[in-house]
């Protein structure tokens, strides 16, 4: 008890802060589950409050927002956009999904199974001059009556 009082005292830590931060260096850095570092990851409902304009790569994790109660996903207050990656199954509800007017926007990457259970849904990808890849998988947009893909010059 005292060796651990003096080591406070002393060294500012203790036997079990010194071992949890030893622990902690000669484990592995945690993986970060998007494929791009810096990408806003969604990973429910709730993470849609927190979009805004400065976030340039959006992620929405495996089977997120695939809940019958999401129907919109609005993506306008992400003005410096680069990316966006919708994972396996994801935002299957959603009935409308626009993306217009992105001037940075580069890629736009759909897995299989996402926007998949929406009745009538729309897809719309326009005036994103900066646009280099578009890719949809198999299983998306299943009972989808518009696909609009247009740039203006």
């Amino acid at each position: 008890m005292r060796n651990t009082i003096e080591r406070i005292v002393n060294q500012c830590n203790s036997d079990v802060l010194l071992k949890l931060v030893k622990l902690v260096k000669s484990s592995s850095p945690i993986q970060n589950q998007s494929s791009v570092s810096d990408a806003f990851v969604i990973y429910s409902d709730a993470d849609l409050i927190n979009l805004n304009n400065v976030i340039q790569r959006i992620e929405v994790a495996e089977g997120a927002c695939s809940d019958k109660d999401i129907k919109n996903l609005n993506l306008k207050r992400c003005t410096e956009l680069i990316s966006f990656v919708a994972h396996r199954n994801s935002l299957q509800y959603i009935k409308e999904f626009k993306l217009v007017g992105f001037s940075r926007l580069e890629t736009v990457k759909i897995e299989s199974g996402c926007f998949s259970k929406a009745e009538q849904s729309k897809f719309e990808l326009n005036s994103c001059l900066a646009l280099k890849s578009v890719s949809i998988d198999n299983a998306c947009f299943v009972d989808c009556v518009s696909v609009v893909f247009d740039s203006e010059l």
